[in-house]
């Protein structure tokens, strides 16, 4: 019973001190994660990103506010720009990260209103358009809330047509000048004339025809030729048409000047 007590004893001092070895362990083990996390924690902490401010406002069109327009803050030195869409009822919120002087645009990519600059001046909003200036520009420094920065668009003008050019050379069957010939395209469907001269070389360009027929004619002021006019006749009695279909160009329409027949000793 003694030896059975005194072994017992052995094993509980074993346990015991096997138990404090543990503990000193740990002990040591969260004393050194609690040093780490002071030295990783001693440093910056990380800087939030800072906002030099925003802008914003509403898109009406024709007073109605305007959902899905493109509002952007177009930033030209160095040149960035900087786009939102407006919400279902108009609104719109852009938020910059630096301090700038920004020029606000408003765009539609279905043509609903024709592209505007802040406050109400027909864009783009770029460095070549003369009606933007000083006055549009919306500064933007220190954080501050552009507000009622507000677009209020207009119906978009319909697209001008596209237009195309005709061209050729005019000869003379006297050996005369051609220089100075006078060239007019008359559009047989809405009955306006557009008219050019040529050059010394007898060259010719009509610019900014839309698609229609022309009846081409070719008058020299000076007298020194008929009048004729493009596959006719002269005098233009029966002309035929030239047709162009814009924005293509109309190439080689050509004639020949027929020398006006001079009396004896005139």
């Amino acid at each position: 019973m003694v030896r059975q007590h005194a072994r017992g004893s052995d094993r509980a001092r074993r346990r015991v001190g096997g138990d404090a070895g543990r503990s000193r362990w740990q002990a040591a083990l969260v004393a050194f994660g609690l040093l780490v996390a002071l030295v990783v924690g001693s440093g910056p902490a990380p800087a939030a990103a800072e906002s030099a401010g925003s802008i914003s406002g509403v898109v009406r069109l024709d007073g109605t506010p305007l959902f899905a327009a493109q509002v952007c803050a177009v930033r030209w030195m160095p040149a960035a720009e900087f786009c939102v869409y407006s919400r279902t009822d108009g609104t719109y919120h852009i938020d910059l990260a630096q301090s700038a002087n920004y020029f606000v645009e408003f765009r539609d990519r279905v043509q609903r209103f024709a592209t505007e600059c802040y406050p109400n001046v027909p864009g783009p909003c770029s460095p070549d358009n003369a009606e933007i200036g000083p006055s549009s520009w919306v500064p933007i420094t220190g954080g501050r809330a552009a507000t009622g920065i507000d677009g209020d668009v207009g119906d978009a003008p319909p697209p001008p047509p596209p237009t195309g050019d005709m061209s050729g050379t005019v000869a003379s069957s006297g050996n005369l000048s051609v220089g100075g010939i006078s060239v007019c395209a008359l559009n047989t469907r809405r009955g306006d004339e557009t008219c050019s001269s040529t050059s010394a070389s007898g060259s010719w360009t009509i610019s900014g025809l839309p698609t229609a027929n022309y009846i081409v004619r070719f008058v020299d002021p000076s007298g020194a030729h008929a009048p004729l006019c493009y596959r006719s006749s002269r005098n233009c009695d029966a002309p035929s048409v030239a047709g162009l279909v814009a924005p293509g160009g109309r190439t080689g329409i050509d004639v020949t000047l027929p020398a006006r027949p001079t009396c004896y000793g005139q």
